[in-house]
């Protein structure tokens, strides 16, 4: 990952995150939820979605939650 290589210090979080107090932290915003919208308009979620049901995480949390957790145990996405 880029960011790893440089050093850069990332931030998870949804789409309301406080983005300003993390710039002021030196952190950078990742917010890996907008990516599991654009995965779910091309029919790509379901292996996240699968990879996180198959770790425990509950198909009564938001489903962008869940692509975003599969995507981050899968080492898929942006």
């Amino acid at each position: 990952m880029k960011a790893e290589e440089e050093g850069t210090l990332l931030a998870y979080c949804s789409a309301w995150g406080p983005t300003e107090l993390l710039y002021a932290m030196d952190l950078v915003p990742f917010m890996p939820e907008n990516y599991a919208v654009i995965a779910s308009a091309r029919q790509q979620v379901v292996p996240f979605l699968e990879e996180a049901e198959a770790r425990g995480i509950s198909r009564d949390v938001c489903s962008y939650c869940r692509a975003s957790l599969g995507m981050m145990w899968l080492g898929d996405g942006p």
